[in-house]
């Protein structure tokens, strides 16, 4: 009877674990970094090896969260064991831009005190099943005090050297993208001259969102989608344009309204609190906020919650 016992007890233990492989595609040499992070029940493993296939003999069943480093690349995922004893995961890279997408844009005017303020916030895709390696370039029109928040970057898991401005351009730095990966790029400017919005990759959706204390032209292709009022009751106009190929520019104008002009009339570019660099971005988050609450709609990317913190004034 003890040996049925015994026999039967290990039975229960050798069901209850499982083998689980990974493999990794475009493995070239170098450190392969496996952390498995049980969902309740399970042994956390953490393995560091120099090949391209990695077994854990005697996994506990239950789900378990995969985080795997190879070089300037992290997949993130999570298996459930049994029913995933497998899990491929590809590393391989292209540098070819063509497979980057922005998936939205929006264009956010607001005026204070008497200056036109431009708040541009990109969703990037990235539409390949293997990681993006390369320069990410983003053209801008003229513009002064250009601020940059390189926070979306990083909640979206997107390595990065630095991003900075070039000229009249935008350069994120030796990006690294994940498969299918999406991310922000907010920055923020006053525009110079002519206000455009510049399609550098194909486009799913621009969005013009702006106070009715501004009355704005853009070309046909722009269609009223809605208005929509914030908590302080100022009304916001959404104009948007679909499916927009890659080179294509944008020429619009802004006028305040007789109205908005009496409310802001009088300002000082050099005694205005738009000079303050936290001044601004307060300004054009209160708009932001709204509208990105609203309209965003990303289809993947950053932590809920978060705030702040990776605004820098690329200009003065």
């Amino acid at each position: 009877m003890r040996k049925f016992a015994l026999i039967l007890g290990l039975m229960l233990i050798i069901s209850a674990a499982n083998a689980f492989e990974i493999r990794i595609e475009g493995y070239e040499g170098g450190n392969v970094t496996v952390r498995l992070i049980p969902i309740g029940n399970g042994t956390a493993e953490n393995v560091t090896v120099q090949e391209n296939v990695i077994t854990f003999q005697n996994i506990t069943n239950g789900s378990y969260h995969v985080i795997i480093t190879y070089r300037d690349m992290q997949y993130l995922g999570s298996v459930t064991i049994p029913g995933n004893d497998t899990l491929v995961v590809n590393f391989t890279k292209t540098s070819d831009t063509s497979v980057l997408k922005i998936d939205n844009m929006h264009y956010i005017l607001n005026y204070q005190n008497g200056d036109l303020v431009v708040l541009e916030v990109v969703n990037f895709e990235n539409t390949a099943d293997m990681y993006y390696a390369g320069d990410i370039v983003k053209e801008i029109p003229n513009a002064s005090h250009l601020m940059i928040d390189d926070t979306g970057l990083v909640q979206a898991g997107v390595s990065f050297e630095n991003v900075s401005q070039d000229g009249n351009s935008i350069v994120i730095k030796n990006a690294t993208v994940p498969p299918r990966g999406i991310f922000s790029l907010a920055y923020l400017y006053f525009p110079q001259g002519d206000l455009e919005i510049i399609a550098d990759y194909p486009t799913d959706i621009i969005r013009i969102i702006h106070p009715t204390a501004i009355t704005v032209s853009a070309p046909d292709v722009f269609k009223l989608e809605t208005q929509f009022a914030d908590a302080n009751g100022q009304v916001f106009v959404v104009l948007t344009a679909t499916n927009v190929t890659k080179g294509q520019v944008f020429t619009i104008t802004a006028e305040m309204s007789p109205q908005g002009a009496d409310v802001h009339a009088g300002a000082d570019r050099g005694k205005s609190p738009l000079n303050n660099p936290a001044v601004i971005v307060g300004v054009l988050l209160v708009v932001a906020g709204v509208a990105l609450f609203l309209y965003s709609n990303r289809k993947g990317g950053g932590k809920e919650g978060e705030e702040d913190s990776g605004w820098e004034l690329m200009d003065e």
